[in-house]
């Protein structure tokens, strides 16, 4: 998805570690025997998720 972006809009380094969220989605869905998340993996999840959001609609608005 990140190729499919217009070449004007500035990319985050941060957008390729995105990929590692597909992970916790993916353990939500299909529980199984694999190792829990813990509170420090949680809270970085997290702020890289909060972090490409905002990039995300700051995008967005600029090209409204």
């Amino acid at each position: 998805m990140i190729k499919l972006l217009p070449e004007d809009i500035k990319r985050l380094p941060e957008l390729k570690e995105a990929i590692s969220l597909t992970d916790y989605a993916v353990l939500n869905r299909y529980p199984g025997d694999l190792e829990p998340v813990t509170e420090k993996e949680y809270k970085e999840a997290v702020k890289l998720a909060e972090k490409i959001v905002a990039w995300a609609e700051g995008s967005i608005s600029k090209t409204s």
